[in-house]
């Protein structure tokens, strides 16, 4: 834009004559109302938390985050919202002024954007953990698989962390695999997919399963639900995706049907959901099917070298 006259206010109606109607003042004014509004509710709670607080008292910025005054999530989002409060805060800057003024300006909005960004970084680093444990992380991971559990023949280990668990799902079409969600439901999807992640972990990090305590336990969940899968592929061309209907678990608001009760009492009509050759959908679970068997294929090749080469031809 050029300059058509020497006052600021002249300089000012030049500019907003160019913008021609447009709403670019409008999305601007809104964008830093919103940002400067964000970094005030920000240091508004930080004030109100903190009324107690004194830095004369502080031995590291750690400290800071504990203390009650502020924590790091809200010091990144007040950071974030400064930076973003740059652009619109330089347009209109330009609105009212220009030359050495505006370069001036322009610089220290840079600099400013960049020192929030450096902060916002530092926020990060302080949202990380030190260390993660796997020891105190993978025992409850592997304990959700185990109590979704389905088919016969519990591993004592299971029933002596678990024991209110009992076998079930011993008259289903495909005994075996994991229940996934509220209901009695075997979906095969999420059991492959699951599946596919423990085998990768147990490949990728033994140590840390074996620092655990927890290495022989995944392999035995991912023994299960291995030669669950390979039960499912019941033909060359056929594949079971799910083993019953959420509808006959619903329960209705006066309980005349459907079940809360523990998966030994779940009703016995199990409706079973197949995909062939012929199917028109379905390929997503059978790829992620044949994933997970390659991949505990490669976890199993030395603790159950029968099912690794069985897992394998089945993912073939």
């Amino acid at each position: 834009m050029e300059d058509h006259g020497s006052s600021g206010w002249e300089w000012f109606k030049a500019n907003w004559h160019a913008l021609d109607g447009t709403l670019d003042p409008l999305v601007m004014l809104g964008s830093l109302a919103i940002s400067l509004c964000a970094v005030a509710a920000g240091a508004q709670q930080a004030i109100k938390e903190g009324s107690s607080f004194s830095l004369a008292n502080v031995q590291s910025m750690v400290q800071i985050f504990t203390s009650g005054r502020m924590d790091e999530f809200m010091l990144l989002a007040m950071l974030w919202a400064a930076s973003n409060a740059v652009a619109p805060g330089l347009f209109f800057v330009y609105f009212v002024t220009k030359g050495r003024v505006l370069r001036w300006i322009v610089a220290i909005g840079q600099i400013f954007s960049l020192l929030c960004g450096i902060a916002a970084i530092g926020c990060l680093w302080l949202l990380i953990p030190n260390e993660v444990d796997p020891a105190a992380i993978l025992p409850n991971t592997l304990s959700f698989l185990d109590i979704q559990r389905s088919g016969p023949g519990l591993p004592t280990n299971i029933t002596a962390r678990h024991p209110w668990l009992r076998p079930s799902g011993l008259t289903d079409p495909v005994p075996g695999g994991f229940y996934m969600g509220a209901d009695y439901v075997k979906y095969n999807f999420p059991v492959a997919t699951s599946m596919a992640l423990l085998a990768w972990g147990v490949v990728e990090f033994k140590a840390g399963y074996q620092e655990a305590g927890v290495y022989e336990q995944a392999l035995d969940t991912l023994a299960h639900s291995t030669l669950y899968l390979i039960n499912c592929h019941t033909t060359p061309w056929e594949f079971v995706v799910q083993t019953g209907n959420p509808a006959d678990y619903v329960v209705d608001l006066n309980r005349t049907s459907g079940s809360w009760g523990p998966a030994i009492d779940m009703p016995a009509n199990r409706t079973l959901y197949t995909i062939t050759n012929s199917s028109t959908g379905g390929s997503d679970a059978v790829a992620a099917a044949a994933a997970a068997l390659a991949a505990a294929s490669v976890a199993l090749k030395f603790s159950n070298v029968a099912l690794s080469a069985e897992a394998l031809t089945h993912a073939k």
